[in-house]
């Protein structure tokens, strides 16, 4: 038993380790960061391994005990039958409506009820960090998609420290290789209710703006 824990321990430390730097050059170069490190901790692996030996063992020890506690003439006995109850009362004719595979899928699933939930609360499990990730990557998406081709358009914001008159605008909109220009306007300003106070930006746009779009929760 320990060798099999410690030859699933090596092989999930490996794939671990390959999908951690997988992952963290995917993120280096979709967010396009100056540097993005892998960092493998020791102590990681240290305790992951020590609770998978720990799991092991007990499992082996419980299934040790189990044989033990029984006489020798027992232990070299076929299994006892499991117990037959019925699943519906003997009126109903179940048999006519599901197949047989279907029927011993249920008598199983009867006689273990505390296996089946904890399999079901499995297979749920799965399914749910599948429609995560999806979930993850639909957001990446979305908020692209939102960000860049809804509300901030533009390709080059021009910022200056001080207001400027009307007519900058229409400066920069000459310059060779500019299709279209707008103005806007950022002011910081401080906000107090009560004892509570912050700061933040209030922003001024053009009626019809068409480069910078000030857009609602329906996208509009």
């Amino acid at each position: 038993v320990i060798v099999i824990a410690t030859i699933g321990i090596v092989i999930g430390a490996a794939t671990g380790t390959w999908l951690g730097i997988w992952i963290t050059n995917l993120f280096g170069a979709f967010f396009h960061f100056p540097f993005l490190v892998f960092t493998k901790s020791p102590d990681l692996y240290v305790v992951a391994a020590a609770l998978s030996l720990i799991a092991a063992a007990i499992g082996a020890l419980r299934a040790l005990r189990e044989v033990v506690r029984l006489a020798p003439a027992v232990a070299m006995q076929p299994p006892a039958p499991p117990r037959f109850r019925r699943l519906v009362p003997a009126n109903v004719a179940l048999d006519k409506f599901v197949s047989q595979p279907t029927m011993m899928m249920l008598r199983n699933t009867m006689r273990h009820p505390v296996r089946s939930s904890f399999t079901m609360l499995g297979m749920a499990l799965a399914t749910a960090i599948l429609v995560v990730s999806l979930f993850t990557r639909d957001t990446m998406e979305g908020l692209i998609d939102v960000t860049f081709f809804l509300a901030d358009r533009q390709d080059g914001t021009v910022s200056f420290v001080e207001k400027r008159p009307q007519d900058v605008v229409m400066q920069i909109a000459r310059l060779p290789g500019v299709l279209a220009a707008e103005p806007s306007r950022e002011v910081p300003v401080r906000i107090r209710s009560g004892t509570i106070e912050r700061r933040i930006v209030i922003g001024g746009r053009p009626l019809n703006a068409d480069l910078n779009r000030i857009i609602d929760a329906d996208l509009r």
